[in-house]
């Protein structure tokens, strides 16, 4: 790790680089935070001089097509100290999706959404897929407007090819809705993750202990605590593999209706007082009959589980036809 304050000397670049502090470690790295003679930069520094060629080649190549990547700077070895190998990009503001999605407002949310969706879209059409989708990935600026930028590439993989590096609770094979080789479904069902996780804690360490089976069952469970049915049932064909790509899931959104945030189930059962022809107060026509209240209930976990089984069954025949095909 190299401590603030430390000063690199390009090899080829003659870049000089101040060290200002870590932003953040992978399995491929570490990115800092720098000073350059041009201002402030993120400096990725990676095991060996093929890694940083590979990302940077990544880099540029994704970065004329999508807009939403770090703009590319300078690759170089360093002499000082001797052995590192890095590249210098642009430095993207903004904090992590998780941090900031929960204080925006359910509009807000839903554009940050369509944003993502659309920088993924751009991605798509070099033929690429982002493969390792999770929020520390995913940088939103709120000022001067809402913005969404992607950050490391080191896991953006060509279509086809087996996904390099992903997180599993934001990975589709590790809840058993495909395999893991990049295609743009993958990054659709990462989003849907994501985006189901927002409000939610991390799953406990039991899930990664059950089968697969279990953890779509507890996922359901998750799916069934949001409350939004229009968007839960984006989020289940996001997740199932029956959005195709990112330019299908926008399409898909756009016909969701934005729901305000949801009032507390205390308001909801809350007897609402209307005045009589005399100006008395009565109730006795508002109050919902406790039948009907556990029957709407019911009929809400109903729904949630019968489109979640029903999107796991459609995606199961079209997996056992695809593979007898296939023999």
């Amino acid at each position: 790790m190299l401590a603030p304050g430390t000063r690199i000397n390009g090899k080829w670049s003659k870049l000089s680089l101040d060290v200002v502090k870590l932003l953040g470690e992978g399995a491929n790295g570490a990115v800092y935070l720098v000073h350059t003679s041009r201002g402030r930069a993120a400096m990725k520094v990676c095991a060996t001089a093929e890694d940083a060629a590979m990302e940077w080649g990544l880099l540029e190549r994704a970065g004329k097509l999508c807009p939403h990547f770090p703009t590319p700077i300078a690759i170089d070895d360093g002499i000082e100290p001797a052995g590192l190998y890095f590249y210098v990009m642009e430095s993207v503001p903004g904090r992590p999706l998780k941090d900031v999605v929960p204080t925006l407002g359910s509009a807000d949310a839903r554009l940050v959404l369509k944003l993502t969706l659309e920088g993924l879209a751009a991605l798509h059409r070099t033929g690429y897929a982002f493969c390792d989708v999770k929020p520390e990935n995913l940088l939103v600026a709120i000022t001067p407007h809402l913005n969404v930028r992607f950050v490391d590439v080191g896991g953006v993989t060509a279509f086809g090819r087996s996904v390099r590096q992903f997180t599993p609770i934001y990975d589709r094979g590790f809840w058993g809705f495909g395999n893991r080789q990049a295609d743009a479904a993958y990054d659709v069902a990462a989003i849907a993750l994501v985006w189901l996780f927002t409000n939610e804690s991390q799953p406990p360490n039991l899930v990664f202990q059950q089968s697969v089976s279990e953890r779509q069952e507890w996922l359901l469970k998750v799916v069934r605590r949001r409350g939004d049915n229009a968007l839960c049932a984006w989020l289940v064909e996001a997740l199932t593999g029956q959005i195709r790509d990112a330019e299908d899931a926008l399409r898909r959104l756009a016909t969701v209706p934005v729901e305000t945030r949801r009032v507390r189930a205390s308001a909801l059962h809350k007897p609402r007082a209307h005045a009589g022809a005399s100006g008395s107060v009565s109730t006795a026509a508002t109050r919902p009959r406790a039948g009907a209240r556990r029957s709407a209930a019911k009929s809400g976990r109903d729904w949630s589980e019968w489109l979640m089984w029903l999107s796991l069954g459609t995606a199961a025949v079209m997996a056992v036809a695809a593979w007898g095909q296939l023999l």
